[in-house]
């Protein structure tokens, strides 16, 4: 870390002030070049953000217009004090579960180039019957006193990416919008903390005082850590070094929304810079029953390396109860499905099933139908949170959430197919497939150690009968402060693409399918079995010759807690240590422990946080607290299958 007064040289990341395009859901054609009219507009629109007489004090804004559902098709022209300003990320975005329906004009308004004192936000939309709608806000740039110009780089001096998170060395300092709940009604990023570096270089205005400044680039980095009294304008240089090496893995979130998502409200700019900043190597975006190619927007944000991003096209489909779903709710489950073709090429499979296998056997025919051009016929199927949604980490988890295990009925007490758990295995007339036959199941959504306990259960239920389904743990992340993008992490271990070269998707989906994944907000633990003969990693199967260990290294940054270390044989903890680390110095444990199990078994290990046991979830403190409000410290593995008898075959323990 260094700290320097500002001199000479301008050490920041450019950015265009914000959006100007022709766009309907994305689709972008050409905009007006000046915003002079010729004459009334027909009728005028509220601006919600920034709105009228708003004082902003802060790095940027989100640019939210409401656009009534009879301006299907609008272009949008933004200007500034009367001049055009142009981003390409800007989208008119189709507007669900809102009265009157509609569309949204979504984009970003950056302040930090911006002079203090007065401005005029115009908005011009042209229908495509020719109607001219405009919108007007009037508001002040009151901005701190001294420039801050955040350098990042890694041990080598070269730039990278990260989160800067401001502090004043006790609490996070406010960086958000004054109209942060009229933007997102959810209110999510009113309160925000963090400056997106990409490649190296971002800038923010502060007021004279004492800041810690807290660089995260992922859960596997040292933060870069600067104090500064503020008097004057400054750069300051952060390095994010790498604590926990793991090369033959790539670092993924398979759950991300942008503002396609009906539910999601901030500006693609800030979606893809937050991904870039949180060191995520593979992003899938999954927005509601929409499918987004990312590559065009990481190249915006990015650069022409993507900012080291391999963007990956996703869908989050709703399966909706009709026919033989009995379910509560009108929605009973989300699936991810990646990576896919849009609907530009073929027809997204209906929302209404007959049954949940029979989404599993559309999605799967329609990627043979139309393969995908980097991974051909593979497709992964993802469960999400089958238990609910855990919005907020003060708020108790809402377990009627499309929660599919709720609301179809899952007692993983009771043995798979019987009783109220007969839908999970009654097969599709004509395939088969059941409604287990998916890949993936979110073991851990966000935050919640609550929910993450209660689909651990359904999930070890599911291994000792023989259903293996890889456990994976994804952000799911519509906003940037609440639900933090790259927390949780999925460690796949997958080929890694050389530089320029894309993604190969069908080996990534391959890996994860196969359960090569381990799952962390911190901890990273790994696991071996080995008989002294043979040896088999997560996703594998070890023939046992003799008697086995687990071998296991147990690895965290030093700003990142861990207080257990458990080995779980067939759902079952056997084993627990408590890991320690010198003060400041990264954690690197390894232990053996014999495996012994009646017959075959399952084994992962898991790390972090001890198990839930009610109550209000804990909230960690430290400087996991200040990067990660709300999240707790964990990581597992997928499991490891033995055969310990000596028939040549893996037995399902059962419950």
């Amino acid at each position: 870390m260094a700290v320097t007064p500002r001199v000479g040289l301008l050490l920041f990341l450019t950015m265009p002030l914000v959006a100007g395009c022709h766009c309907r859901d994305g689709s972008d054609v050409t905009e007006r070049s000046d915003c002079s009219l010729d004459r009334e507009p027909d009728r005028w629109l509220t601006v919600d953000s920034p709105s009228d007489g708003a004082a902003l004090r802060v790095p940027w804004v989100p640019l939210v217009v409401p656009v009534d559902s009879s301006e299907d098709g609008a272009a949008v022209t933004v200007c500034v004090d009367g001049a055009p300003v142009a981003d390409p990320l800007t989208i008119v975005r189709r507007r669900s579960g809102v009265a009157g329906g509609g569309w949204d004009v979504l984009g970003s308004l950056e302040l930090t180039a911006l002079a203090p004192g007065a401005h005029t936000l115009e908005v011009l939309v042209e229908t495509v019957d020719g109607r001219l709608l405009k919108g007007e806000s009037a508001f002040t740039h009151d901005r701190a006193a001294h420039r801050v110009d955040l350098v990042v780089t890694d041990a080598e001096g070269a730039p990278t990416s990260a989160r800067v998170v401001i502090t004043d060395g006790v609490a996070p300092v406010s960086l958000g919008s004054p109209d942060g709940e009229a933007a997102d009604p959810y209110g999510r990023d009113a309160d925000l903390h963090s400056v997106f570096v990409v490649n190296g270089a971002a800038t923010v205005w502060l007021d004279p005082g004492h800041y810690r400044l807290l660089a995260v680039r992922g859960v596997r980095e040292h933060l870069g850590v600067a104090e500064l009294d503020l008097d004057d304008d400054r750069v300051v240089t952060l390095e994010v070094a790498s604590a926990v090496a793991l090369d033959d893995h790539l670092s993924a979130d398979l759950h991300v929304h942008t503002g396609r998502s009906y539910d999601s409200f901030v500006p693609d700019r800030y979606r893809y810079a937050s991904l870039i900043a949180a060191g995520v190597e593979v992003a899938v975006i999954t927005d509601h029953n929409r499918v987004v190619d990312p590559d065009p927007a990481l190249a915006v944000v990015g650069g022409p390396d993507r900012g080291g991003i391999r963007g990956v096209a996703g869908v989050e489909a709703d399966i909706r109860a009709q026919g033989e779903l009995s379910g509560g709710h009108w929605d009973i489950a989300h699936l991810n499905a990646f990576p896919v073709v849009g609907p530009e090429v073929v027809a997204l499979p209906t929302l209404q099933p007959p049954s949940v296998a029979s989404t599993l056997d559309d999605f799967r025919a329609r990627q043979v139908a139309f393969p995908h051009p980097d991974a051909g016929e593979r497709v992964l199927l993802q469960l999400n949170h089958p238990r609910g949604i855990h919005f907020r980490p003060e708020d108790d988890p809402v377990y009627g959430a499309w929660p599919i295990f709720d609301e179809l009925g899952f007692d993983p007490r009771t043995p798979v197919g019987e009783g109220g758990n007969a839908w999970m295995t009654e097969p599709e007339p004509g395939t088969g497939t059941i409604a287990l036959d998916f890949d993936a199941m979110e073991i851990v959504n966000r935050f919640s150690l609550e929910l993450y306990d209660t689909v651990r259960a359904d999930w070890f239920a599911l291994l000792n009968q023989g259903f293996f389904v890889t456990g994976t743990g994804n952000a799911d992340s519509h906003a940037l402060q609440v639900e933090v993008a790259g927390f949780p992490t999925n460690l796949v271990q997958a080929p890694r693409p050389g530089e320029g070269e894309r993604l190969d998707a069908g080996a990534f989906v391959e890996a994860v399918q196969d359960g090569r994944v381990i799952v962390t907000t911190g901890a990273v633990p790994q696991l071996t079995l080995s008989d002294g003969v043979g040896a088999a990693g997560p996703g594998e199967l070890l023939l046992a010759e003799g008697a086995v260990t687990a071998e296991i290294r147990l690895r965290a940054a030093p700003w990142v807690p861990v207080d257990e270390l458990r080995l779980v044989v067939n759902g079952d903890v056997v084993r627990t240590l408590a890991p320690s680390a010198a003060e400041g110095e990264a954690l690197d444990v390894a232990v053996s422990w014999p495996v012994e199990a009646p017959g075959d078994a399952w084994v992962l290990v898991e790390a972090g946080w001890p198990l839930y046991a009610g109550g209000v979830q804990p909230r960690v403190g430290g400087d996991y607290g200040l990067v990660a409000p709300g999240y707790v410290p964990l990581g597992f593995t997928n499991p490891v299958f033995v055969d310990l008898d000596g028939d040549g075959v893996w037995t399902p323990p059962g419950l």
